[in-house]
């Protein structure tokens, strides 16, 4: 019987393959902020935006922060350990909020205003009418912006791991 006894503790096995792609996910978006921040180091901003150009850099680091307290919760989940505390994290459903509150924040593609660090980057700090009036730009700033985006993307793409991980475990089979 040791032959079916392998098919049957494979099916009652846990289906880790969501909880693995959110820990790419994370791994991926936090090289896209990490990028970021490294590409913009040396720059300085104009004395305008000098106060919105740093908080914007310290919600990038606490971006980062969080996504590493989120590695740390899907590592827990992955290997089946309960012992996990954390002041912020409890369960995958509050990462899940607290993703798509990343994601906002990062670029709010259903506000009708400008929102979001990209778009304020984008349109407020370096765009070619502010480089024409000779406010300082980074060489790279399309690959930068583009780093945010592809960290968006990560981060949306770890909210959907996460609906599907949620609602299989609200509803195993």
């Amino acid at each position: 019987m040791g032959f079916l006894d392998m098919f049957k503790r494979r099916e009652e096995e846990p289906d880790n393959s969501a909880l693995h792609s959110m820990k790419s996910s994370i791994k991926n978006a936090h090289t896209y902020i990490s990028k970021f921040l490294d590409g913009t180091k040396e720059f300085q901003a104009a004395r305008r935006h000098e106060e919105q150009y740093n908080n914007i850099k310290q919600r990038l680091v606490e971006m980062k922060i969080f996504l590493v307290e989120a590695n740390t919760l899907v590592d827990k989940k992955i290997k089946n350990d309960i012992t996990y505390q954390s002041d912020r994290l409890k369960n995958t459903e509050q990462l899940k909020k607290a993703i798509e509150m990343i994601i906002k924040e990062l670029r709010d593609d259903n506000s009708e205003k400008d929102s979001g660090v990209i778009k304020f980057l984008e349109t407020e700090m370096w765009n070619d009418d502010r480089k024409k009036r000779g406010f300082p730009t980074p060489q790279n700033h399309e690959l930068l912006i583009h780093s945010l985006d592809d960290a968006r993307v990560a981060l949306k793409d770890l909210s959907f791991n996460l609906d599907g991980y949620n609602l299989q475990t609200t509803n195993p089979a």
